[in-house]
């Protein structure tokens, strides 16, 4: 075998080996996700509060509050909005709807201003979690929204015995994807939980996925934990969050929740490059190293297999190295048709793949030059620069309640 083939041969084979792993991961995950949207049987329906912290939100949050006020729940609920210091009538909107609804209720950001060091979201959740009075505590982003049966089946589903006790609740949403921009590149937060079989990534002492638009608790373990106060300071919340759950020693739960409700969370390009922008750099630890690990991922996972027609063009189908192509081919093109098909995207998104691969390469090159060189990111116009100050005692304490 010349040396051509030998280097061909390497990177297609890599590539088949990853997508075919990639694929078998999927099946894996899916039926993880079978058996955990398996409903149990709920005598008396607990108390609920829904809490939503909401920063310039206007585009969005009507749509949330108001899918949450369809709910068909038998139990008692409540909505808690915090408006984290809005600057577009965010506020406004849901006062109108708590005038229609007293389950809705009207936290103001203003009140508690965020505390120096600690990121936005979390502080928002922490005063949430502080002000809820419910058996379980559901925290979902504004730009989220459900069908009217999520409440009912999600905590069915929540009732199911396990062991250990599972801690956090989470899952992905359905993500609306509208325009060429959200088709072509949202599916990989979707993608993102299938990395790894989720029995294997969920049990992570460093956390696993537990996305942040929906994270559910029972109470009394949320305020045994410490709530999200205890990662006051950290961007990746969603992760640390399940790390503190399995460090406590119990567990990360994933629901499929793209069968009750969706998300939309990026409108254009900018949003989503920042988007990501805002913890892939964190995500990679902010490490040259991780950096090029994802660059190679990406070009030889999700690149080099749309080369593998004009490999066999080249090289002859009979070849080793075209075979590899072909079949690593095959796999991230099924693999990505079902994740569309999961998340009712758009047909041709499948296709998009290369592009989706390249755009994670640089936004995670970029990401981590950006926390390298104290650039930082801005989201909603606060910098995270991945340098942050602690917080004063006074403000920790008063988070946890203890004060």
């Amino acid at each position: 075998m010349d040396p051509t083939s030998i280097i061909l041969l390497a990177v297609f084979g890599a590539a088949a080996l990853l997508n075919l792993a990639q694929l078998l991961f999927y099946f894996i995950n899916r039926s993880v996700l079978r058996r955990t949207g398996r409903r149990a049987e709920v005598g008396a329906w607990p108390s609920v509060d829904v809490c939503i912290p909401a920063r310039d939100e206007a585009a969005n949050i009507e749509r949330c509050v108001r899918s949450l006020m369809a709910q068909d729940y038998a139990g008692e609920f409540r909505i808690t909005v915090l408006d984290d210091e809005s600057s577009d009538g965010t506020a406004d909107i849901v006062r109108r709807l708590a005038a229609q609804d007293a389950r809705v209720r009207l936290m103001e950001g203003r009140a508690e201003p965020l505390p120096s060091g600690w990121v936005g979201k979390v502080w928002a959740n922490t005063r949430l979690g502080r002000a809820a009075q419910g058996q379980w505590l559901l925290f979902v982003d504004a730009d989220t929204f459900f069908d009217s049966n999520m409440l009912r089946e999600a905590l069915a589903c929540a009732h199911q015995a396990a062991d250990p006790p599972v801690g956090l609740f989470s899952g992905y949403l359905r993500f609306e994807q509208q325009g060429f921009w959200e088709g072509a590149l949202m599916a990989s937060f979707f993608a993102s939980q299938h990395m790894l079989p989720l029995p294997l990534a969920l049990g992570r002492k460093a956390g696993g996925p537990a996305p942040g638009h929906w994270h559910l608790f029972r109470r009394e373990i949320y305020e045994r934990l410490g709530g999200y106060a205890k990662v006051w300071d950290k961007v990746l919340d969603d992760m640390e969050t399940s790390a503190l759950v399995n460090g406590a020693g119990l567990a990360t739960r994933l629901l499929p929740l793209e069968r009750w409700g969706g998300v939309r969370m990026y409108r254009s390009f900018g949003e989503i490059w920042w988007g990501v922008q805002k913890s892939i750099g964190y995500t990679l630890q902010k490490s040259w190293l991780n950096a090029l690990c994802l660059v190679l991922l990406m070009l030889v996972s999700g690149v080099a297999p749309f080369f593998a027609p004009f490999l066999a063009a080249w090289r002859g189908f009979s070849a080793p190295e075209t075979a590899a192509g072909l079949a690593s081919l095959g796999a991230i093109l099924l693999w990505r048709w079902l994740i569309q098909r999961d998340q009712t995207g758009p047909w041709w998104g499948w296709l998009s793949h290369p592009l989706m691969a390249i755009f994670l390469a640089a936004n995670g090159i970029h990401g981590v030059a950006a926390l390298k060189f104290g650039i930082g990111v801005v989201w909603k116009g606060r910098r995270y620069d991945g340098k942050r100050p602690p917080a004063a005692p006074n403000e920790a304490s008063r988070a946890n309640g203890t004060e």
